[in-house]
């Protein structure tokens, strides 16, 4: 989205739309009226150490991407954009399923995972004087 002429651009994230079967083509998406106003809450994307790669794929009027980088994606469309990103308020362009939505996580879950995670520590402190012992009576045979 363009705010102001020569303004850089804004990224808002507007939801998803179901895939066809054939990848070669995309969904057909509603123009959104302008001038428009919308709310929502800004949110700095963060990089995925393990797959930033745009991955572009050009099609006649769109561009298809598999991650967001947004420096990258500045540079694939040669124009400036905003180094966040707008995450609508619930009840805007209700067409398009928002995933967003936080997932609580019960407590017992934090404490099945420091158990497991103190576990693993003491297994690992447990290994270390074992080799530690092993070697101090390899060295004073």
């Amino acid at each position: 989205m363009q705010i102001e002429t020569h303004a850089p651009l804004l990224l808002v994230e507007l939801g998803f739309i179901a895939g066809q079967h054939d990848r070669s083509k995309l969904p057909k998406i509603k123009r959104i009226p302008s001038p428009i106003v919308i709310e929502g809450k800004l949110y700095q994307k963060q990089l995925n150490p393990v797959s930033y790669q745009l991955f572009a794929e050009p099609f006649a009027q769109s561009l298809r991407i598999q991650n967001l980088n947004i420096k990258l994606l500045s540079q694939q469309l040669n124009k400036p954009i905003l180094p966040f990103a707008l995450q609508l308020q619930a009840g805007q362009f209700n067409q398009l399923v928002k995933p967003w939505k936080p997932i609580p996580m019960p407590a017992k879950k934090h404490l099945g995972y420091a158990v497991q995670w103190f576990g693993l520590a003491a297994a690992f402190i447990i290994l270390v004087v074992l080799f530690k012992l092993k070697g101090r009576t390899k060295n004073n045979q």
